[in-house]
This record gives C-alpha cells, structure tokens and sequence, in this order.
C-alpha cells in the first residue's frame, strides 16, 4: 500500500468515525461558541478596535480548540484501542502521521472556517472578499502547523498518567512563533497588504516545514517507546 493510499484511507476512516460519534464537532462547536461570547461581550470592543482584535482573538480561538480537538482524539483512540491496530497493520508508520496530521487540520479548517463569519457578525466587521480569502489562506497555514506539532506531541505523551496537562505544556510555547505570525499577517491582510514575501509569511512558512518534518523523522521513534 503507498503511502497516499494509505493516508487517505486513514484519513477516511477518521471522518467517518467522527461522522457516527460526533465526539469533536459538537464539543467544538460549543467550546467555540462560548469562548466567542466570552471574548465578545468581556470585551466589548469598538468598532475601531474590532479591527485589530480580531486577528488575535481568532487564532486564541483555534488554539484553544485545536488542544481539544486533540484530547478528544486521545480518548477515542485509547478507549477503541486504534492506535494499536493501526502499528500493527501493514500501513506505515509515516502515513499515520499524515493521516492523524491532516485528519486534525481538516476537523480544525471546518471549526474555523464556520467560526468566521459568526465572528464577523459579532464584532461587526464589514471585509471585502479579498480580505476572508486571506483570513482563511493564513488560517490553513497557522493550522497546518499546529496539527502537524500537536500531531507528535499527542503520540509522545500517549502513555504519560498526566498527557492534558503535558500536551498543552509542550505544545503552546512552540506554537508562540507561528501564533505571532499569523496574527501579524492577519492584521496585515485586514488592512488592505497581502504581503506573504515579507517576513511574516516566511517565518510562518518556515516554522510549518520544520515542525512537519519534525513529525516526519521522529514519528517512527516516538511509537517504538
């Protein structure tokens, strides 16, 4: 089996998975919404001000869900035993990385891309479409490299008594970089400069390429512990 086939069927059987549990999408969406509320009205920001919190307001958002997204993952894969099954299968051991990798970006990407335009609405922001289409090309890009970290991080901590907390220890300083990336290009796009050459845009780029090959090189030595 190659490794596309593979990761797609890894990817497939996530999906469907979750289609008959719903054990990520609901608890999302309801963490999302109360944090969006929670934002918004201990807030209260100016239409002024709506403008430049938005970026870091947004990605908060992503982050603190994405770390959820993943606890759930754990939970279901001990309790169902699936991670086991899938070591021992003849599919390897890079493509379960990939596949839980863009399993996660996937279930994050339709949390986000959801949470957008409620996000607009509450803040009572008006954006043209060239503006969305950048928030969601940064969005892809922040969330790439969150699921390809968070992705190791869970395996690493897979058999550690206190994993949540260890998870969210490991995985939050690391993201600081891409988290500041993101939201400067954010601000950037919502004030009209499309800009993915500057410096931003590389340390963003940069720091997805190298925590996925990260991911890539140490996923065979992490599982063997």
């Amino acid at each position: 089996m190659s490794t596309l086939t593979a990761t797609l069927a890894l990817v497939q059987r996530d999906f469907m998975v979750e289609a008959r549990s719903k054990e990520i999408f609901i608890p999302l969406g309801l963490f999302c919404l109360v944090l969006l509320l929670l934002f918004v009205f201990s807030l209260s920001p100016l239409p002024d001000q709506s403008r430049q919190l938005f970026p870091a307001l947004y990605l908060t958002l992503l982050a603190l869900s994405g770390i959820l997204a993943l606890e759930k993952a754990i939970e279901r894969e001990r309790r169902d035993d699936g991670l086991y099954g899938i070591v021992v299968s003849p599919v390897g051991l890079s493509s379960l990385y990939l596949g839980k990798t863009f399993s996660t970006l996937a279930f994050l990407f339709v949390v986000g891309i959801v949470s957008i335009p409620v996000f607009i609405a509450f803040l009572g922001l008006s954006l043209s479409w060239l503006q969305l289409l950048w928030i969601v090309w940064v969005e892809m890009l922040f969330l790439f490299g969150f699921s390809a970290l968070g992705t190791i991080m869970t395996l690493l901590s897979w058999n550690v008594r206190a994993r949540h907390v260890l998870l969210a220890v490991l995985l939050y300083p690391l993201m600081i970089p891409p988290l500041l990336a993101s939201s400067s290009l954010m601000r950037q796009g919502l004030n009209g400069r499309f800009e993915m050459g500057s410096g931003w845009g590389s340390l963003l780029v940069g720091f997805d390429l190298l925590y996925f090959g990260m991911g890539l090189l140490l996923i065979e030595h992490v599982l063997e512990e």
